[in-house]
């Protein structure tokens, strides 16, 4: 039986790097075939998240194998780059200090934090969409867990929008909105974003210094 016969093959709505696994696993003898599309559309999710955390326990555990102690890596973190979990506490610090002009914390940049509390300022509204458009729980939960992680963190708080590209289920309800603009506002709307963004990186680049 051909997976377009078991009525389990990829769809043109499955995610490019599932397609691309099954399209690897067909090439198997015939014989395994049947049983493959439930394993490249349901397990192949679950495999990649397996692997990429693999891949993350593999490199702390090269740093302190390197570095001649197994929390070498979070203690480079911590003394290095002052960079560490601390419940928020260094947000909250950043959020208390921007909203009344000031600059006493660390990492202080103005232009940069002050994009920053923008956005988030921004999150709630973004959340509040994107639950309103009932997401499966995985997307909800790596919302929510890897904003907590952004913002309970003490980092360069300038880059927390740069933290936070990865957290694509915010830009669903934004793009799905964007998707039913005309032509003559997206005419209007991508040029300004496209100034925007190439302003702001010759600003960190060259101004700024810093990455």
């Amino acid at each position: 039986m051909s997976a377009a016969q078991s009525g389990t093959a990829p769809t043109t709505e499955t995610p490019p790097r599932l397609l691309r696994l099954h399209l690897l696993l067909t090439r198997l003898p015939p014989a395994v075939r049947p049983y493959l599309p439930p394993l490249a559309l349901y397990g192949a999710a679950k495999l990649t998240g397996l692997l990429v955390f693999a891949r993350l326990l593999t490199y702390i555990g090269w740093v302190g194998w390197s570095m001649g102690g197994p929390g070498a890596y979070f203690a480079l973190q911590r003394d290095a780059w002052a960079h560490y979990f601390d419940f928020g506490v260094y947000t909250l610090d950043v959020l208390r200090n921007v909203a009344v002009g000031h600059g006493d914390y660390l990492f202080a940049y103005s232009v940069p934090d002050l994009i920053a509390v923008q956005l988030v300022a921004a999150l709630p509204f973004l959340v509040a969409l994107l639950l309103r458009s009932r997401p499966p729980l995985v997307l909800t939960a790596y919302t929510l867990a890897s904003i907590v992680t952004v913002l309970g963190t003490q980092q360069m708080f300038g880059n927390t929008p740069r933290y936070l590209l990865p957290v694509f289920p915010l830009l669903l309800a934004p793009a799905a909105a964007m998707s039913r603009l005309k032509w003559p506002s997206l005419l209007v709307f991508f040029p300004t974003a496209a100034v925007a963004s190439g302003w702001y990186a010759h600003y960190v680049i060259f101004e700024l210094g810093i990455p």
